[in-house]
């Protein structure tokens, strides 16, 4: 099945969503992500980008189900270690912070042990 949108596309549209998200447009870069995850279901950069916002928004609990239920990468259970910690769930979230921190590639094996350093802090 041909994708719905180009590599280009996708990129462009996620350069809006992540620029809308950063300037506090959250319901507008909601609709960009979830058309990015409908457009693209394989792709990480939909269901990231829906948890984003969730978090944004003050709600963990709903960007971790987004996250659970994406295809896992590094930088999906990177997110999910973020938003269970939001959720105050520190040990689940350190054992995924460590996982990375010794076999994913960088930069989130870095991200990763970063984090761990602040939290060890």
């Amino acid at each position: 099945m041909a994708e719905l949108l180009s590599s280009d596309e996708t990129r462009l549209l996620a350069s809006i969503g992540m620029l809308g998200l950063s300037r506090g447009a959250l319901e507008a870069s909601e609709t960009v992500f979830a058309a990015l995850a409908l457009a693209r279901p394989g792709a990480e950069i939909g269901p990231l980008g829906q948890a984003l916002v969730k978090m944004a928004k003050g709600d963990a609990r709903a960007a971790a189900a987004i996250l659970n239920a994406a295809a896992p990468s590094d930088a999906i259970y990177f997110f999910l270690a973020v938003a269970l910690r939001g959720m105050g769930e520190e040990a689940e979230a350190r054992d995924i912070l460590e996982n990375l921190a010794a076999v994913a590639a960088d930069p989130i094996r870095e991200m990763a042990r970063q984090m761990i350093e602040q939290v060890d802090a």
